[in-house]
């Protein structure tokens, strides 16, 4: 990301804040209070993501903010499921939330801070009075995910024997392996989500200095 000319000082240093939900919002924005009631969790709103944008920004509309509209634009297209180059240092998930990232080069040119980058869950857990049994519900979550997919594949695998009772017998075939497919998905994705919490616990007390949150 490029920075802006020093002799240009018309622009605005963008401050960040955080909820309970571990969203990072930027304060400056245009449409902050808009932000603050739409910026919950993923599960409740899928379209969250969606409104944590600088594109309804003033600021960003009239290239007044201090990283440039171009960069934005950029970042912001980066964002997408496939192409998202931006991963959580704690579980690995790709982070999603554009100020986040933001948040994470303001601290790097502008404070020369070393900054981590963490997904608005793992930021939720360190926001608890205890981040360590977060981490470790976590991964007992998680982990029961998996076990839940896992139970799920060999039972399609025992009653796979009636689905070639079906007339539609090539049909059956592609359904089993299409639901196959995607729980071997989840099983994996699951499982090592757990795997990582764990080892975030094991290192809790060598790692935690490392990854602050905005409290």
């Amino acid at each position: 990301m490029r920075k802006r000319n020093k002799e240009n000082r018309d622009y605005i240093i963008p401050t960040f804040d955080i909820n309970s939900e571990g969203f990072i919002l930027c304060k400056d924005h245009s449409q902050y209070e808009n932000l603050k009631t739409s910026a919950y969790d993923f599960f409740l709103n899928f379209l969250t993501f969606k409104h944590l944008t600088c594109k309804s920004c003033q600021n960003f509309k009239n290239d007044k903010c201090y990283f440039p509209q171009s960069d934005l634009i950029k970042i912001s297209d980066d964002l997408t499921v496939f192409q998202n180059p931006f991963i959580c240092q704690f579980c690995g998930r790709k982070v999603r939330n554009l100020f986040t990232i933001l948040n994470k080069f303001k601290k790097e040119r502008v404070s020369n801070q070393v900054s981590s980058l963490i997904c608005y869950r793992c930021q939720k857990i360190l926001l608890m009075d205890n981040p360590k049994k977060g981490f470790i519900d976590s991964a007992k979550l998680t982990a029961m995910y998996s076990i839940i997919n896992f139970f799920g594949i060999l039972g399609v695998f025992f009653f796979f024997p009636l689905f070639l009772r079906l007339p539609m017998l090539i049909d059956s075939f592609l359904i089993s392996l299409i639901i196959v497919s995607i729980m071997f998905y989840f099983f994996i994705h699951y499982g090592s989500l757990s795997l990582k919490y764990l080892k975030i616990v094991n290192n809790y007390e060598i790692n935690f200095s490392e990854f602050k949150s905005l409290k």
